[in-house]
Order: C-alpha cells, then structure tokens, then sequence
C-alpha cells in the first residue's frame, strides 16, 4: 500500500512530509501529488482523509515543516558556534557578517 511507503519514507527521508520531485520512488510521487490534487479540490474521502492525518500528511503546502527543519538544523549550528567560540558567555553574540 502506498500509504505504508509515505509513512516509511515521512519517517526515514523527509520529515516535513513532502515528497520531493526527485525522489527516487515515482509511484509514491504520483501518489502524493494525487492526494494533494483531491484535497485542493475538496474531493477526498473521508477514510482516506483520516488515514492521511493518522499518518501526519501535510494538508498545507508543507511549508512549515520545511520552515522548522531549517530552523532546527541553523539552530544546532548556532550552538555548535557558541560551545566552540564563546562558551564562556552567558549568551550568543552573533556578528552580522
């Protein structure tokens, strides 16, 4: 069942849940863009719109996802700078070069 690949792919490759245009797996590409195309048109079953939250599909544009992983990912730069350059400081001083 393809919803068992977006899980195990949400899961293990892109946890923001979009499944990305060059993914390796067209079918799981295909089946995505089909959901997204029922939920855009209001035309998703009711089953399968609850198995899709069961399984945290991105309804939206998956936008904040990919916002929180950027994040999350300068954040730990942002600590990895600090513990190497200013572990003595009570806070972060962060030039703006």
């Amino acid at each position: 069942m393809l919803l068992a690949k977006y899980i195990h792919y949400r899961e293990n490759d892109r946890n923001t849940g979009a499944v990305h245009r060059n993914h390796s797996d067209l079918e799981l590409i295909k089946w995505y863009g089909r959901m997204k195309e029922l939920i855009k048109n209001e035309a998703i079953p009711d089953d399968m719109a609850l198995e899709l939250i069961d399984a945290d599909f991105p309804f939206d544009n998956a936008w904040a996802g990919i916002i929180k992983l950027n994040f999350d990912r300068r954040f730990k730069e942002l600590l990895a700078f600090k513990e190497k350059e200013q572990k003595d400081l009570d806070f972060i001083y962060v030039t703006q070069k």
